[in-house]
């Protein structure tokens, strides 16, 4: 996904573009937002950027072997996480749902609806 592709967050997208065009890349990086706010999108073309060898006019190439995998969400370096949480008396993991039957609540903390992570490695 190219930075354009992601409407607005103009601020936003300029800032990480020049955080990584002068190095300046964190150790991890969390985007967080609402449904709708277009944060998973915000991440995928951030990461897409940082992992294209030949970035040019702020976007990544969209044709290298990176990009490819980006493209079809496969790159190694790339992984996604999502919350899970154990219920008592099972021994596996289930997917963790911010409904109101929990009042959106998660280990005692409200987290948004659509709370999802992107990790990656640089």
């Amino acid at each position: 996904m190219k930075f354009a592709q992601v409407t607005g967050h103009e601020q936003l997208k300029e800032r990480l573009r020049k955080n990584i065009d002068e190095g300046r890349v964190s150790h991890a990086q969390l985007f967080a937002g609402n449904h709708g706010w277009g944060t998973l999108q915000l991440a995928l073309a951030y990461v897409q950027y940082l992992h294209c060898p030949n970035r040019t006019n702020g976007e990544p190439c969209g044709v290298c072997p990176s990009c490819v995998q980006m493209q079809s969400l496969t790159h190694p370096d790339v992984h996604f996480v999502y919350p899970t949480i154990k219920p008592k008396g099972s021994s596996t993991p289930q997917p963790a749902t911010f409904t109101s039957s929990n009042g959106g609540r998660l280990w005692g903390r409200t987290m948004p609806a659509s709370t999802s992570t992107l990790g990656m490695r640089p």
